[in-house]
């Protein structure tokens, strides 16, 4: 079937190609269907203009045909400036990065400007007692005047300046974008929104991790609790504290629903410890009593232990600072020399540091319970260690099936031999990418 028209594509003004389709649309004998109509949107959008530019390359829309593409990403969609003008917090969010854009956002901080009856009597004074918001409207509104008057909107008078170009009116529109961004944070400092999940503070609860978290129940929902448990719990109503209730006179059982030990030897335990290190170390620093600041010293004190490279230390530290990964891979290629990517440093991080302060934290245990007897004397250090595989290597040919030199005697004397770098691991081809 013949196409009833032919857009002309030699013809590169947005102007001369709305002409165009005023002709064809003239000229044709039918109404357009619905994709003609969208070739004909498309063939003026991409008209440009006296710059050389078209619609999209200034950012007025978007490119239809790829919006439903696989690559499409977020930050494609545009926003003009008309629209910021009107409600500069409303797409704030779509300015940003894709990288930076959060899924949930505060409530927005209304701004509100003085209101006045018919006769111009003050009824309500807004937010004028702000320090510096009276005259903040007052420049906002000159400069609207001022960007009304350029586009033809309203006249000019004498207080108002002709722009030059249209850089200069691109120009004036985010100087009042940004003006009107100060309103909030005017009011933002003057006065702060607090939001509160409920209409009462909640107390401060205070953890010391000497005894674990339970409640008292009535004797009849123990013995049902007991009966339909699917854990191995204790049925003897001996193995449970008891009370008497001062009010109802009924014996209560206190049913205990979470334990507070904390393993030293698991390194969930531990990565969990450093997870929650500059929190624990604010609300515990002055209960110098308390069991969780004796949590946080036993971690320092096995860090000191562990003797970690520069590279861990400086990982360890800047994870207790909640610093982002990729931040952090950048620090250590800046202040170490030495390129990691940000699995490997999540790797360091999570699993390799917490591993190893729970191997020093289980030595240190093994050598104040092991008996005497059951300890076995290094022949290079003549020091004793419990006799096993934390402290001496496997070696058959010997009666106790242990070697001669403790481990960190070995680590000693392939280091002077050269075979082994101070922290880098055996077998590792590239020692400057591995300090242990």
């Amino acid at each position: 079937m013949k196409k009833k028209y032919s857009l002309d594509y030699s013809i590169e003004r947005d102007t001369d190609r709305l002409k165009a389709i005023e002709d064809i649309l003239d000229g044709l004998p039918d109404t357009p269907t619905n994709s003609e109509l969208e070739q004909m949107a498309s063939y003026i959008l991409y008209g440009k203009d006296e710059n050389g530019k078209n619609a999209v390359q200034r950012k007025e829309t978007t490119d239809t045909n790829k919006r439903y593409k696989s690559f499409q990403r977020m930050d494609d969609k545009s926003v003009s400036l008309d629209e910021v003008l009107e409600n500069p917090l409303a797409d704030q969010l779509s300015l940003k990065p894709a990288n930076e854009r959060y899924v949930y956002t505060k409530k927005q901080t209304e701004i509100k400007r003085p209101k006045y009856d018919k006769n111009g009597v003050l009824i309500d004074p807004g937010d004028s007692d702000v320090p510096g918001m009276t005259e903040l409207w007052e420049r906002i509104d000159y400069l609207e005047r001022v960007l009304a008057a350029n586009e033809g909107k309203i006249p000019f008078d004498d207080t108002m300046s002709i722009l030059k170009n249209n850089y200069e009116v691109y120009k004036l529109r985010h100087m009042l974008i940004d003006l009107r961004l100060h309103q909030y944070y005017l009011k933002d400092m003057a006065k702060p929104a607090i939001h509160l999940m409920a209409t009462k503070s909640p107390s401060r609860q205070f953890i010391d991790w000497s005894d674990d978290s339970a409640y008292w129940i009535s004797l009849e929902e123990w013995e049902h609790r007991v009966s339909t448990s699917l854990l191995k719990i204790s049925k003897d109503l001996k193995d449970y504290t008891t009370r008497r209730n001062p009010l109802t006179k009924e014996t209560e059982v206190k049913w205990y629903v979470r334990h507070h030990n904390f393993d030293w030897e698991d390194p969930r335990h531990i990565c969990a410890l450093i997870n929650h290190y500059s929190n624990l170390y604010m609300e515990l620093n002055d209960e110098l009593h308390s069991w969780g600041r004796t949590l946080l010293w036993d971690l320092e004190r096995y860090v000191q232990l562990c003797d970690f490279s520069p590279i861990r230390q400086y990982i360890l530290i800047r994870k207790i600072d909640k610093v982002p990964y990729s931040t952090l891979v950048e620090e250590i290629q800046e202040k170490f020399g030495i390129k990691y990517n940000e699995s490997h440093v999540c790797m360091i991080a999570n699993k390799e540091i917490p591993e190893k302060i729970a191997t020093v934290a289980k030595k240190h245990r093994l050598m104040i319970e092991t008996p005497q007897s059951e300890k076995k004397q290094c022949f290079r250090c003549k020091q004793w260690f419990p006799r096993n595989t934390l402290f001496f290597g496997i070696n058959n040919g010997r009666r106790d099936h242990f070697a001669s030199n403790c481990k960190e005697c070995e680590r000693k004397r392939r280091i002077a031999k050269g075979g082994q770098g101070e922290h880098d691991g055996r077998n590792k081809e590239n020692k400057a990418m591995y300090e242990m």
